[in-house]
Parts: structure tokens; sequence; C-alpha cells
């Protein structure tokens, strides 16, 4: 794949390959598990989930793969959840802990090489929908936000980690993949991350689809970007968000300006992890 992107594309620039090795490499076929997130963080054990995030790096290079989706960063707090078991622990400060130290071992405590990239995900306030299921609305006060479910985020944030993936519900009657005030004001301004955001698995498009609140998909695609979205998650239609995205530059619905600023952080990131050297 890797070979086929270089030789086939106009400025021969490697793609960067993500995975979710959530509790370990779970797809190669005698891959190391280790305890779910809700178990690791019962343990309350840091170098225990340092060590954990050390040996996925190893098999994540080892089938060539350098973007982890992981860790979840969220706070545990209705266990109707889905994804209760994905979270650390209710504390933020334990999880905040926890997080940061698989961070560090995911990414070697640093951009050593070879490299791995860490996602924190799902920002912001993810497991705490109305009702329990999964991909829905939340109602979060913003002191409630910001003093329960941020710390935990940041733990990751503050560890270094390369990427943040994006809550797919809304909060307070905004879609999170299209909220500058999440994206920009709380991750970047509040919190000072520096990398690339990632949507979660089609919640772009979802925009118009799910949540209605574009027209079509060049409006979803201008809105997520002008949130904050740098990489969109996009599982069947690359062409199409391509299309749609300079739609929206060409209607002046996003500014050429703004689309610099995500190919600088993502090729910032290709760089970092090696990718140009070590294809």
């Amino acid at each position: 794949i890797q070979r086929y992107a270089i030789e086939h594309s106009r400025l021969h620039i490697p793609i960067i390959f993500g995975v979710d090795a959530v509790h370990g490499l779970g797809h190669p076929f005698e891959a190391t598990l280790f305890p779910q997130s809700i178990g690791m963080g019962a343990t309350w054990d840091v170098a225990l989930a340092e060590a954990a995030g050390r040996a996925t790096r190893q098999q994540l290079l080892a089938t060539g793969g350098n973007w982890n989706f992981a860790p979840v960063q969220d706070i545990a707090r209705d266990n109707r959840w889905g994804r209760y078991y994905e979270t650390w622990a209710e504390a933020p400060a334990l999880a905040a802990a926890i997080g940061a130290a698989n961070v560090r071992g995911i990414q070697g405590g640093g951009f050593d090489s070879p490299k791995v990239a860490a996602t924190v995900k799902h920002f912001a306030g993810y497991s705490q929908s109305i009702n329990g299921h999964d991909r829905v609305e939340a109602q979060l006060p913003i002191r409630y936000l910001q003093d329960i479910f941020l710390p935990s985020y940041a733990g990751g944030i503050d560890a270094g980690a390369a990427t943040v993936m994006v809550n797919s519900g809304s909060v307070n009657g905004i879609p999170a993949h299209a909220s500058r005030f999440l994206l920009t004001e709380e991750l970047r301004h509040r919190l000072g991350f520096k990398g690339v955001v990632i949507s979660d698995y089609g919640d772009v498009p979802a925009l118009a689809s799910a949540y209605h609140i574009a027209a079509d998909l060049t409006g979803a695609v201008a809105q997520a970007v002008n949130a904050g979205i740098d990489v969109s998650m996009t599982p069947s239609d690359s062409a199409g968000w391509n299309s749609a995205l300079l739609q929206a530059v060409r209607q002046g619905l996003v500014t050429e300006r703004r689309i610099d600023e995500s190919v600088r952080r993502i090729l910032t990131l290709k760089f970092q992890l090696g990718l140009f050297d070590h294809p």
C-alpha cells in the first residue's frame, strides 16, 4: 500500500496508516491482548499501562502500523453506555495519569525512531450521553465539562499525544464535529494541543445525513474543517470528500489558509514519524 501511494502520487508523499489497538493489537493472529481499559485502570498501575503501550507499539510497528487510535480518555460516567469498558476510570485524575502513561508507552516516551502516534479520544464529553446510547447527544454544563471531562483528555495531551479524535455525538445541541468551541477554543486554545485532529468514522458526512445541520456534503465538510478537523475518517467515499472540500474552497466557505494549516499539521506528523525517511 505504501509503495503504491508513493509511486502513484504527484509529490510522492507517504501515507500514514492508522489502526485501533486500544488494549493491545487485537487484529493479527497471536498478537498480545491486555485487559480492557476499565480493568487496567482498576490496577492504579501507571507503569503497567506504560508497559502495555510499549508492547502495543512494538507489535504495531511489526505489522506496518504507525498510528494508534488509542487511548480512550473519556471518563466512565454511565455503565449503560456500550463503550464504558474502554474508559480507564470514573476519576478524572486517575484516567489522566493512566492515559498519560499509556501514551508515553505507545509513542516511546517521545518521538524516537521508529515511531508510532497515539490518539486521545473522543473529544469531548462522549461518554455521558443522555440515554446511555452511543453517538447521541450529551447535555453538559460548561463548568462540568471543563472540570470533570477535560482533565482526562489533558493528561494524554500533556504526555505528548500526537493526535486527537473527535466525539461522535453532540454536546449541548451542537455536533462535536462542527463545534469550533470544542475543537478550537477548548482543545487548541485552552489545552494547548498543536497536533492533528481526526474525525471519527464517517462523522463528517453525518453532519448532513444524520444531524441535518448542513444541506449537503460540501456544507458538512466546510463546517467540520472550519471547526478544526484536519483529517476526515471517510470509510467509503474519499473522492467525495476531496470533491466537496474543493467545492467548499471555490464557494468561499473554507479559506486556502485554513487548508494550509491542516496540511502543515499532517506533514509535520509524517515527518515526526519518520515516514519520509523510512516509509
